[in-house]
């Protein structure tokens, strides 16, 4: 097994492509998979090499979870990202917390191995709470990028726009601005 999972992931993830198969004897099973599938939609965000092993995301981005996969083997096939996803449990449960993009994907796939009995109510409570922290967690670094690009913006608009004079005979750090409107603001969007 590869450096991502340990003896029980590994087995885990063998297992699982056996217990798909199964599976896709059930009729109940083909709608779970194709509501998934149009949610994960291609797997073509990897590379692989000449004997079709995968060897990372392309663009030579981390090799943790990206895309919706919990590592980059699963995104050679539903079948590997579903084995991928087995694994987790055993190998690596607190993935989702890395998790940076792609949420509603990484909660398609944790419903659907819930329902599917991959993962206990245990498990799928704990993913899903950690998968939770990490979208808040992001977005609380959006907003504070934005508000840091903002701010620089701002900065930056106000510079270049208010003449100010700074006058010898008043207290040290007075200025006078002659010109500050609003209208140049709002033309750069701020």
């Amino acid at each position: 097994p590869g450096k991502y999972i340990n003896e029980y992931g590994f087995l885990a993830h063998e297992i699982m492509h056996f217990y798909e198969k199964w599976l896709e004897s059930f009729d109940w099973f083909k709608p779970l998979v194709a509501e998934l599938k149009a949610v994960s939609g291609e797997y073509d965000k990897i590379n692989l090499d000449l004997d079709d092993s995968v060897i990372g995301y392309k663009n030579n981005i981390s090799q943790g979870p990206r895309y919706g996969y919990v590592r980059p083997y699963g995104g050679k096939s539903f079948d590997e990202d579903l084995a991928t996803y087995a694994e987790v449990p055993f190998s690596e449960p607190d993935i989702f917390t890395k998790v940076i993009d792609d949420f509603d994907i990484y909660q398609a796939k944790i419903d659907f191995h819930y329902n599917i009995g991959t993962y206990t109510k245990q498990e799928y409570k704990r993913f899903c709470s950690d998968l939770q922290e990490a979208r808040q967690n992001r977005t609380n670094d959006i907003i504070m990028q934005t508000l840091s690009q903002l701010g620089d913006d701002i900065y930056n608009a106000m510079k270049e726009k208010i003449e100010c004079d700074i006058h010898p005979y008043e207290p040290a750090g007075f200025l006078e601005c002659n010109y500050f409107n609003l209208d140049i603001l709002n033309e750069q969007g701020l």
